[in-house]
């Protein structure tokens, strides 16, 4: 998979993008072909982690939210 495969990469504008790229090649995440490498497989892994962990937190919130308005 490349990043620009990765569906949110493409709600980016082109200005982003374009620095984006060679940020994440500095850092090791992406090669030259804009593949992730394993550095950005392990990266990509633990924020999608890290996101589902905060958001089940915020599910009590949401319920009661969602119960207060119904």
């Amino acid at each position: 998979m490349t990043g620009s495969d990765f569906g949110r990469w493409l709600k980016l504008t082109l200005r982003v993008r374009r620095w984006s790229r060679p940020a994440m090649r500095g850092r090791g995440l992406v090669d030259a072909a804009g593949g992730f490498t394993d550095a950005g497989r392990e990266t990509r892994q633990r924020i999608e982690a890290l996101t589902d962990e905060l958001a089940a937190g915020l599910e009590p919130l949401a319920a009661a939210v969602w119960a207060f308005d119904n």
